[in-house]
């Protein structure tokens, strides 16, 4: 029998620092639980992903900020990829600045979710050196019958 070597993926890859990568700040941010992009100094476009060149004005004079944490679902479906047995809410969101992000819905099932719904991210990080963020429904509660509902927009 072949055994086969495993590693434990690094937090950080080589080409996500400062010497390699313009856009390393934004693997800090997510080390520190920030979700940060890029904002044109020219035209104060804000960039998503986060880039060194503004995307509408081609300007290299771009500012680190952190995204709004707030939003309204504008998509949503379920993801099976990785682990059919528990598919993921996926849902497009547009943040409060008006950017539009795709982001993972924790704590919600699929039939309470609406176009409109606001959101509010909940976590950020770097998980073995992948970026994630997560959203939480605004407004939850929990009923008499301690099922948590959506309160109404």
């Amino acid at each position: 029998m072949v055994e086969i070597a495993t590693r434990k993926q690094p937090n950080r890859y080589p080409w996500e620092n400062k010497k390699q990568s313009g856009i390393y700040r934004f693997f800090d941010g997510l080390e520190k639980g920030k979700l940060l992009s890029t904002k044109c100094k020219r035209c104060h476009h804000f960039n998503w992903p986060p880039m060194i060149v503004c995307t509408k004005c081609l300007s290299d004079q771009v500012l680190w900020r952190e995204l709004p944490k707030g939003g309204q679902i504008i998509a949503y479906s379920l993801s099976y990829i990785g682990n059919s047995q528990h598919p993921e809410l996926i849902c497009t969101i547009e943040l409060s600045n008006g950017l539009r992000m795709l982001g993972r819905i924790i704590g919600s099932k699929y039939k309470d979710l609406s176009y409109g719904l606001k959101v509010t991210r909940k976590n950020v990080g770097l998980v073995e050196g992948r970026p994630f963020w997560t959203y939480e429904l605004v407004g939850r509660s929990k009923s008499k019958e301690g099922k948590t509902v959506t309160q109404s927009r």
